[in-house]
């Protein structure tokens, strides 16, 4: 895979472009029209912005996509898309802080980087893009104050704009060009029609053709869901799909406005679409939107179903030839254009009943808590894992049997949680509430999603006391603590994990209190109250020890050495790293072992051992490097920098320091500042006595 001018791969977002293309070559024009002018004014670096305005199913998000194909190479760091929801039928619009959070992360910014505040990621955005040929694809926006955020300001980036609103404000603000679609004029209307059928037996002549167009608004999307239909059916005529049309067309018409032609002729097509499904394809198409995320795979409509994941797959995969449903990124992936959903939610009002509906949502959060759990596992196989007795699923769990497939599946999932998770507290799960967030939390820690992990962790306490699980409660505590950690908010973290351990303590659950106990420890580390942490940590070890818990005690006698390395007492650090490394050894943990091994060559280095120090820093590089544990691999380089300079061989440490700068920049941790400086710092020195 290529790489761009900073050494990363670029990313290349964009969706799949539409099989059967038509028309708009006025549109296409424009845009390329639009790139030309940029690229003249190249010295001007002035970001290009392109609003595509018209109603749903005008087909914005085709020509867009399409035009976007087209021109991908001209963009060589890659290309940026995300869909603002801005007209989804039951999901908010996404914010802009969490979309500029993708974009960062797409663009290499690793978690420890991101800032927290919407201005703060915008102002990040704009310098990472500012040298950066990129193409930006802002879809479905709803309003000016959604998008703005996102430009990339002066630059070579171009940016699309797809909206149902006129975007007026971006226009005259921000030099927006706006480009409005109209429906099809009958040429392209007709050529669309004679393409979708072009494998099938069906023909026409031109006035039948001309009456299925009219019938359809010439509005792309119904066009595409009226043809598809037919050239799937060889006993259905045109005649006969033209009839059935305007009978329903009629009975719609009765009941629009005088200005609703366009949504009058989507919901004949979607009524006469939906009416001749098979009946169980039918019911799963109007389940599935009841979904509470913007995207589903195929587990979660198996259970909202209630029949088996081939079963519905080989449903879905109707609905997709029949346009009621499209595809996403990922393998058995699906979700619908929003006009769609808000037509099958109609159709889910309308047959299904209430007791039906929360047996559907019922059984997906059983699915979820489930999916997540199994998913946490992977991740995270020496954490005590949650117990889901009680709480079977009766569709199994697919496709996580790796940690990469649960790290996958996590990335697909992250905007679906938080809406399962409210689905479940509406529907009085709240078992499942604090379960299913408190087994994602090993994906929060990971990626570092603070806003999500606290959300969902702030949820989940809630639901624990409100069934008084004292247990579940201090389970949510205790990882939300480690949240408010992560996010700087220490005081909130210590108060969060003392009432944790307070509980802990009064249901005698030993290893719950021993975890607490390690995390209190970590936070008043943080806080530089070196007595307070150590007394924590020494509680916690003596409890991992009388439980027989061999990695919660290497875990705690790592950081008990991080404290002595603090207190600057290298022989005690020593013995703590031994005995930590010892016990990782023998659990086959070889990223624990690396990482306290890397930290014995610090102590081994604070105490002038230099000889012990490099083959200790060596041993963990060639751990880390097998197992691909990148972070470990520049902290434990940065080190035997350090080493290597006590030593006198600057050169040796200057390339060393180099090396970890470069993989802190590839991770976006803000490490890779502070070495830069220090490494700038040697270069002076090395030149000076070289001179």
């Amino acid at each position: 895979m290529s790489t761009n001018s900073t050494g990363l791969t670029p990313p290349r977002q964009l969706p799949a472009d539409a099989a059967v293309f038509v028309g708009r070559e006025r549109e296409l024009g424009q845009l390329s029209r639009l790139l030309d002018v940029a690229q003249e004014h190249k010295s001007a670096r002035m970001a290009v912005v392109s609003a595509l305005a018209g109603t749903g199913g005008i087909g914005k998000t085709c020509v867009a996509l399409h035009w976007a194909h087209q021109n991908a190479e001209i963009f060589p760091d890659g290309q940026l898309y995300v869909n603002l929801r801005g007209y989804g039928p039951t999901e908010s619009p996404r914010d802009p802080g969490d979309v500029l959070g993708d974009f960062l992360r797409a663009l290499g910014i690793g978690p420890a980087m991101l800032p927290d505040s919407a201005e703060s990621r915008a102002a990040m955005f704009r310098t990472l893009v500012s040298d950066r040929r990129m193409l930006i694809v802002l879809d479905n926006a709803r309003t000016a104050a959604q998008v703005r955020p996102l430009l990339p300001g002066a630059g070579n980036c171009f940016v699309l704009i797809t909206s149902r609103d006129s975007l007026t404000s971006l226009v005259v603000r921000d030099d927006a060009y706006r480009i409005d679609l109209d429906a099809f004029d009958m040429a392209d209307s007709i050529d669309l029609i004679k393409r979708t059928l072009a494998q099938s037996a069906h023909d026409g002549d031109e006035e039948i053709l001309m009456n299925l167009a009219d019938l359809c608004g010439r509005l792309p999307l119904a066009l595409r869901i009226a043809t598809e239909r037919i050239s799937s059916d060889r006993s259905y005529s045109l005649e006969d799909l033209v009839e059935s049309l305007s009978m329903e067309r009629d009975r719609l018409d009765i009941l629009a406005t005088p200005d609703n032609d366009s949504t009058t002729a989507m919901k004949s097509v979607f009524d006469w679409s939906y009416k001749a499904l098979p009946i169980e394809i039918a019911r799963i198409f109007r389940i599935c939107s009841l979904h509470p995320g913007p995207h589903f795979n195929v587990g979660a409509a198996a259970a909202l179903s209630g029949v088996s994941v081939r079963e519905v797959e080989r449903s879905l995969e109707a609905l997709i030839s029949a346009s009621l449903l499209e595809r996403n990124g990922y393998a058995k992936t699906y979700h619908f254009h929003d006009l769609v959903r808000i037509f099958a939610q109609h159709c889910l009002m309308k047959d299904e009943t209430a007791a039906d509906l929360g047996e559907s949502r019922r059984r997906e959060c059983l699915w979820y808590v489930n999916a997540t759990d199994a998913a946490n596992r992977k991740l995270s196989p020496h954490r005590t894992p949650i117990d889901l007795r009680g709480l079977p699923s009766a569709v199994p769990v697919e496709g996580i049997s790796t940690f990469e497939d649960a790290l996958r599946w996590f990335e697909f999932e992250r905007l679906n949680l938080m809406g399962v998770l409210k689905c479940a507290e509406l529907s009085e799960m709240f078992d499942v509430v604090w379960k299913m967030a408190t087994a994602a939390w090993s994906y929060y820690d990971l990626r570092k999603y603070l806003p999500d992990w606290i959300d969902s962790h702030e949820l989940g306490l809630n639901c624990a006391r409100r069934i008084g699980d004292v247990r579940g409660e201090c389970r949510v505590r205790d990882n939300l603590g480690i949240a408010y950690r992560e996010a700087g908010r220490l005081e909130d973290a210590a108060e969060c994990l003392e009432r944790a351990l307070e509980q802990w303590r009064s249901t005698g659950f030993t290893y719950g209190e021993a975890a607490t106990l390690d995390n209190l420890g970590c936070v008043y580390l943080e806080v530089g109250d070196l007595d307070r942490a150590q007394g924590y940590l020494e509680s916690a070890i003596l409890l991992n020890r009388r439980i027989d818990d061999r990695w919660g005690e290497a875990r705690v006698m790592n950081n008990i050495g991080r404290v002595f390395l603090k207190r600057s007492n290298g022989e005690e650090a020593e013995l703590r790293f031994a005995e930590s490394a010892s016990v990782y050894r023998q659990l086959n943990d070889i990223v624990g072992e690396a990482r306290v091994v890397s930290n014995w060559g610090r102590a081994l280095t604070l105490v002038q051992d230099h000889e012990r120090a490099a083959a200790k820093f060596s041993y963990s590089l060639g751990l880390q490097r097998r197992v691909g544990d990148r972070h470990g691999e520049a902290e434990t380089l940065r080190c035997f920098a350090e080493l290597s300079m006590q030593q006198g061989d600057i050169p040796y440490a200057m390339e060393q320091l180099k090396q970890s700068m470069i993989i802190f920049r590839e991770l976006g941790d803000p490490q890779e500042e502070t070495i830069r400086r220090r490494l700038d710092e040697l270069i002076g020195m090395y030149s000076s006595s070289v001179q």
